[in-house]
């Protein structure tokens, strides 16, 4: 059985190589991207099961990046959208 795919955005790179190296280590594959820009070109070229994405970012923020993902049919595969914010 295949891995289980997830993409990461995040513009924080410690961040970003710390939940990638706890993923991996759940035996998940995982896809970087520094913001929605970028993690809508993997979108676009890749099998994406989860993507566990940050609000702010530059370029795109994580909000529109969710949006365009799941209303669009340029990307291949049926999104379902769950959104989570926290702030302090």
């Amino acid at each position: 059985m295949e891995a289980n795919r997830i993409l990461l955005v995040e513009d924080d790179k410690e961040i970003r190589e710390g939940v990638e190296i706890f993923l991996k280590s759940q035996n998940y594959i995982v896809f970087q991207a520094a913001d929605g820009i970028e993690g809508l070109e993997i979108m676009e070229r890749e099998e994406i099961h989860l993507a566990i994405v940050d609000v702010m970012m530059p370029r795109m923020d994580g909000i529109t990046m969710v949006v365009f993902a799941c209303c669009s049919r340029v990307l291949h595969g049926d999104y379902k959208c769950l959104q989570f914010y926290g702030w302090n």
